[in-house]
Protein backbone atom coordinates (compact mmCIF):
# COMPACT_ATOMS: atom_id res chain seq x y z
CA UNK A 1 0.00 0.00 0.00
CA UNK A 2 1.02 3.18 -0.86
CA UNK A 3 0.63 6.30 2.05
CA UNK A 4 1.96 9.88 0.78
CA UNK A 5 2.02 11.81 4.14
CA UNK A 6 3.94 15.01 5.45
CA UNK A 7 3.45 16.80 1.90
CA UNK A 8 3.07 20.05 2.16
CA UNK A 9 -0.60 21.43 2.18
CA UNK A 10 -0.68 24.67 0.08
CA UNK A 11 -3.36 27.87 1.47
CA UNK A 12 -5.24 29.81 -0.76
CA UNK A 13 -6.96 32.82 0.48
CA UNK A 14 -10.60 33.02 -2.04
CA UNK A 15 -12.69 36.00 -1.36
CA UNK A 16 -14.85 36.57 0.89
CA UNK A 17 -12.73 35.13 3.62
CA UNK A 18 -13.31 31.36 2.25
CA UNK A 19 -9.97 29.46 2.26
CA UNK A 20 -8.87 26.37 1.04
CA UNK A 21 -5.77 23.94 1.69
CA UNK A 22 -4.76 21.56 -0.90
CA UNK A 23 -2.13 18.97 -1.67
CA UNK A 24 -0.72 17.84 -5.29
CA UNK A 25 0.98 14.09 -5.26
CA UNK A 26 1.06 11.36 -7.77
CA UNK A 27 -1.11 7.83 -7.91
CA UNK A 28 0.29 7.21 -10.74
CA UNK A 29 0.35 3.06 -10.55
CA UNK A 30 -2.61 2.78 -7.54
CA UNK A 31 -5.65 1.98 -7.46
CA UNK A 32 -8.75 1.67 -4.35
CA UNK A 33 -7.55 4.87 -3.68
CA UNK A 34 -9.04 6.51 0.14
CA UNK A 35 -8.03 9.54 1.64
CA UNK A 36 -8.04 9.86 5.73
CA UNK A 37 -7.48 13.22 7.39
CA UNK A 38 -8.24 14.66 10.80
CA UNK A 39 -10.02 18.45 11.29
CA UNK A 40 -11.80 20.81 13.82
CA UNK A 41 -12.15 24.29 14.24
CA UNK A 42 -13.23 26.91 17.19
CA UNK A 43 -16.61 27.86 17.83
CA UNK A 44 -16.04 30.64 15.77
CA UNK A 45 -14.16 28.74 12.44
CA UNK A 46 -15.77 27.62 9.07
CA UNK A 47 -18.47 25.22 10.17
CA UNK A 48 -18.22 22.95 7.19
CA UNK A 49 -15.73 22.32 4.26
CA UNK A 50 -16.08 20.38 0.74
CA UNK A 51 -13.21 17.68 -0.09
CA UNK A 52 -12.76 18.03 -4.25
CA UNK A 53 -10.20 16.52 -6.34
CA UNK A 54 -9.03 17.90 -9.75
CA UNK A 55 -6.77 15.53 -12.43
CA UNK A 56 -6.57 18.00 -14.98
CA UNK A 57 -4.20 20.40 -13.30
CA UNK A 58 -6.70 22.08 -11.25
CA UNK A 59 -8.83 23.48 -14.24
CA UNK A 60 -11.90 21.48 -12.95
CA UNK A 61 -12.77 20.00 -9.82
CA UNK A 62 -14.97 17.19 -8.45
CA UNK A 63 -16.46 16.96 -5.13
CA UNK A 64 -15.69 13.45 -3.43
CA UNK A 65 -17.27 15.06 -0.29
CA UNK A 66 -20.17 17.58 -1.14
CA UNK A 67 -20.67 19.03 2.73
CA UNK A 68 -18.42 17.50 5.49
CA UNK A 69 -19.79 19.09 9.28
CA UNK A 70 -16.59 20.20 11.32
CA UNK A 71 -16.82 19.56 15.09
CA UNK A 72 -15.56 22.25 17.56
CA UNK A 73 -12.68 21.35 19.06
CA UNK A 74 -13.32 19.70 22.58
CA UNK A 75 -17.26 20.69 22.18
CA UNK A 76 -18.88 17.88 21.01
CA UNK A 77 -19.80 15.10 20.74
CA UNK A 78 -19.63 14.80 24.28
CA UNK A 79 -16.52 13.04 25.48
CA UNK A 80 -14.79 13.15 22.24
CA UNK A 81 -12.05 15.17 24.19
CA UNK A 82 -9.70 17.71 23.18
CA UNK A 83 -8.29 17.48 19.71
CA UNK A 84 -4.36 17.93 19.79
CA UNK A 85 -1.34 17.45 16.78
CA UNK A 86 -0.16 15.02 19.37
CA UNK A 87 -3.14 13.03 20.55
CA UNK A 88 -5.15 11.17 17.68
CA UNK A 89 -8.94 10.78 18.46
CA UNK A 90 -11.13 8.99 16.18
CA UNK A 91 -14.29 11.60 16.49
CA UNK A 92 -12.14 13.91 14.34
CA UNK A 93 -11.26 11.61 11.72
CA UNK A 94 -13.15 11.21 8.33
CA UNK A 95 -11.97 8.72 5.47
CA UNK A 96 -13.25 9.11 2.04
CA UNK A 97 -12.82 5.71 0.59
CA UNK A 98 -12.52 4.28 -3.30
CA UNK A 99 -12.25 7.65 -4.64
CA UNK A 100 -12.10 5.97 -8.42
CA UNK A 101 -11.67 8.93 -10.12
CA UNK A 102 -8.04 9.70 -8.10
CA UNK A 103 -6.45 5.93 -9.34
CA UNK A 104 -3.62 5.89 -11.57
CA UNK A 105 -3.20 9.66 -12.02
CA UNK A 106 -0.01 11.54 -12.63
CA UNK A 107 -1.10 14.51 -10.69
CA UNK A 108 -3.58 14.67 -8.56
CA UNK A 109 -5.02 18.05 -6.19
CA UNK A 110 -7.15 16.95 -3.12
CA UNK A 111 -8.60 20.60 -2.31
CA UNK A 112 -10.20 21.11 0.97
CA UNK A 113 -12.77 23.70 0.40
CA UNK A 114 -14.30 26.21 3.62
CA UNK A 115 -18.25 26.56 2.55
CA UNK A 116 -18.68 28.99 5.25
CA UNK A 117 -16.38 31.11 6.42
CA UNK A 118 -15.92 31.77 10.46
CA UNK A 119 -18.17 33.74 12.01
CA UNK A 120 -14.89 36.01 13.14
CA UNK A 121 -11.60 36.91 11.97
CA UNK A 122 -9.83 34.74 14.98
CA UNK A 123 -11.75 31.71 13.93
CA UNK A 124 -9.56 28.49 13.05
CA UNK A 125 -9.78 25.26 11.47
CA UNK A 126 -7.25 22.69 12.26
CA UNK A 127 -5.89 19.78 9.53
CA UNK A 128 -3.72 16.80 10.32
CA UNK A 129 -2.88 13.12 9.72
CA UNK A 130 -3.42 13.40 6.15
CA UNK A 131 -3.06 10.38 4.28
CA UNK A 132 -3.63 9.05 0.96
CA UNK A 133 -3.75 5.21 0.90
CA UNK A 134 -4.27 2.65 -2.57
CA UNK A 135 -3.24 -0.82 -3.50
CA UNK A 136 -0.39 -1.28 -6.01
CA UNK A 137 -1.56 -2.06 -9.45
CA UNK A 138 1.13 -5.26 -11.11
CA UNK A 139 2.23 -4.46 -13.85
CA UNK A 140 0.90 -6.35 -16.82
CA UNK A 141 3.87 -7.86 -17.52
CA UNK A 142 4.78 -9.02 -13.87
CA UNK A 143 1.20 -10.81 -14.24
CA UNK A 144 2.39 -12.43 -17.46
CA UNK A 145 5.68 -13.52 -15.64
CA UNK A 146 4.60 -15.00 -12.34
CA UNK A 147 1.83 -16.96 -15.07
CA UNK A 148 4.89 -18.45 -17.01
CA UNK A 149 7.29 -18.90 -13.73
CA UNK A 150 4.17 -21.12 -12.54
CA UNK A 151 3.83 -23.16 -15.90
CA UNK A 152 7.88 -23.70 -16.19
CA UNK A 153 7.65 -25.29 -12.88
CA UNK A 154 4.92 -27.66 -13.15
CA UNK A 155 6.47 -28.85 -16.64
CA UNK A 156 9.89 -29.98 -14.10
CA UNK A 157 7.52 -31.88 -11.92
CA UNK A 158 6.01 -33.60 -15.16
Amino acid sequence: MVQQRGQRLDRVVQRRQLAWNQATLSTAGYNNISINFDITRSASGPASFAVRISTDGGSNFTDILPSLSVIVNAAAPSGAGAWTSATYLSAYTTTINNVTAAANQNSLIVRWVALVGGTATAGTARMDNVQVQGTLVPAPGAAALVGLAGLMARRRRA
